[in-house]
């Protein structure tokens, strides 16, 4: 029976609470093992997830077990390598077929500030949270892998958007942060070959949730708010829920050049 391991950071809700819940809903064609590792801040939200994970699950073929991994606050950095080993009890070290650590977890910044107006503590606050930690926790995952002695395939997946390669203005630390998490992905594919971990950053799309909410009334280009603000009115922004169905597809479909940054538009 294969088995797959699941870490997913930024759990809490939004597009990650989508991603668990598209694991789950699996076109499964035969029996497998899927183990999910949910990684936020928040206890009680992590665990209402997995109480419905399990309560909904209702494929005989599928053994799913669910795990959390709470009070994880990417922005103190010294907290790494504690977080880390947490993450890592939490995977119960089993000899597993496929490994996917899923980069969710991450801030929009202020946005209500051109570059001009950016202090050095927002911007240092700002790179901890989102690529400090992404860094280190890619090197974490990327040594488990060869320590473990892992024999199946390992997966770097990280939550990119378009501003990582295409600027808009007032979006300077988060297309900054998503640009170098990008580069992380991509020097992965270069440093580590394909057979044992294959590493993809998936833009998903401007997406209907709390994070374009706060988009939409507190960005200071007020062009590009109002841009978002017709598109949420005419529902064209993009649901969490086929957004992680895509990035699922994606994974299972494993066709991607690794290191890639592919967009949900994409065809």
């Amino acid at each position: 029976m294969p088995s797959y391991l699941v870490i997913l950071t930024g759990a809490n809700g939004g597009l990650g609470k989508a991603i668990a819940q598209s694991w789950i809903s699996l076109p499964v064609s035969g029996p497998i093992s899927l183990h999910l590792v949910l990684v936020g801040r928040s206890k009680k939200a992590l665990d209402s997830l997995k109480e419905e994970l399990i309560a909904t699950q209702s494929d005989f073929q599928m053994e799913l077990t669910v795990s959390t991994v709470s009070d994880v606050d990417l922005s103190q950095v010294d907290e790494l390598d504690e977080h880390w080993g947490r993450i890592k009890r939490a995977t119960l070290n089993k000899p597993y077929d496929k490994q996917y650590f899923i980069l969710n977890a991450g801030s929009l910044g202020d946005l209500s500030k051109p570059i001009s107006g950016y202090t050095t503590k927002s911007i240092q606050t700002y790179m901890d949270v989102n690529v400090v930690s992404t860094l280190a926790l890619t090197s974490h995952f990327l040594r488990h892998c060869q320590e473990t002695g892992f024999k199946g395939k390992g997966y770097l997946i990280n939550i990119s958007s378009l501003l990582a390669i295409q600027p808009f203005p007032y979006w300077g630390t988060y297309a900054v942060g998503k640009a170098a998490r990008d580069m992380i992905m991509a020097t992965v594919a270069k440093e580590v070959r394909e057979d044992q971990v294959r590493s993809l950053s998936y833009a998903p799309g401007p997406l209907d949730g709390l994070m374009q909410e706060a988009v939409r009334t507190s960005l200071g280009d007020l062009e590009q708010q109002s841009t978002y603000q017709k598109m949420h009115q005419e529902g064209k922004l993009v649901t969490c829920k086929d957004s992680a169905t895509k990035l699922i597809h994606l994974l299972l479909e494993d066709a991607f050049a690794s290191g890639s940054h592919v967009d949900y538009f994409d065809e």
